[in-house]
């Protein structure tokens, strides 16, 4: 039984018979549609966090480094999706344990603290 299994699932194309990165992970853009919007206009305020991305040695006009990519909505309004970006070290680690402890969508409030760095409440 197994044989003929193995079989009928040989005799079909190599596209059908495995998945891609694009099914399994998606096509490797963070919702370009979107409206971008700077980390520091969502100070203060709560969102709901529904996925994030973490990209390694990013280049940006304040040099390279890791930074977080964030598809957030406020809470009055989920459907009102937007993406930011922060390359603070706390909010990285933070991140990167919500999004290894699949423990997204959750609230969140960027936060400023003691005007020195950045942090999610």
């Amino acid at each position: 039984m197994k044989n003929e299994k193995d079989n009928a699932q040989n005799q079909q194309p190599v596209s059908q018979r495995y998945r891609s990165f694009t099914d399994v992970f998606g096509d490797g853009e963070f919702y370009p549609d979107l409206p971008k919007i700077p980390f520091k206009d969502c100070i203060d305020k709560t969102f709901v966090l529904f996925e994030t991305k973490i990209l390694k040695d990013f280049n940006s006009e304040f040099g390279k480094h890791d930074c977080g990519l964030m598809l957030m909505a406020p809470v009055e309004d989920e459907k009102a999706k937007f993406t930011t970006i922060c390359s603070g070290q706390v909010v990285l680690e933070r991140l990167e344990k919500a999004a290894k402890e699949r423990r997204l969508p959750m609230l969140c409030t960027p936060v400023y603290v003691n005007n020195q760095y950045y942090n999610l409440k």
